[in-house]
C-alpha cells in the first residue's frame, strides 16, 4: 500500500555561536495526504561545536537537524507510516 504524507516546519530559532554551540527549534507537522489527523511537535535541539571555526558549525548543524528529522520521522511511524525501505 502506498501511502504518502506531507510535512510542514517552521523554523523558530536557528543560532550558531562559533566553538560554543548550535541551536535549532522547529515546529513541524505530518498529515497522510489522503486525510486524516495532522500529529504535529516541536524539537528543540542544542549541540555542541567542536572547535572555535566557522567549520565546525556545520556537523553540529547536521546533528542537530538530524535529531529533527528523527522526530518527524517517529510521527510518520506513529501515525501509519512504513518504515524505510519496507512496506
Amino acid at each position: 500500500m502506498d501511502q504518502r504524507f506531507a510535512t510542514r516546519d517552521n523554523e523558530k530559532a536557528v543560532a550558531s555561536i562559533p566553538g560554543k554551540e548550535v541551536e535549532v527549534d522547529v515546529m513541524w507537522s505530518v498529515r497522510k495526504t489522503t486525510g486524516g489527523d495532522a500529529r504535529s511537535g516541536r524539537t528543540a535541539v542544542r549541540e555542541p561545536v567542536q572547535a572555535p571555526d566557522f567549520d565546525a558549525l556545520a556537523p553540529a548543524h547536521s546533528r542537530a537537524l538530524a535529531r529533527v528529522s528523527s522526530d518527524v520521522a517517529a510521527a510518520i511511524r506513529a501515525a501509519g507510516g512504513s518504515r524505510a525501505g519496507k512496506p
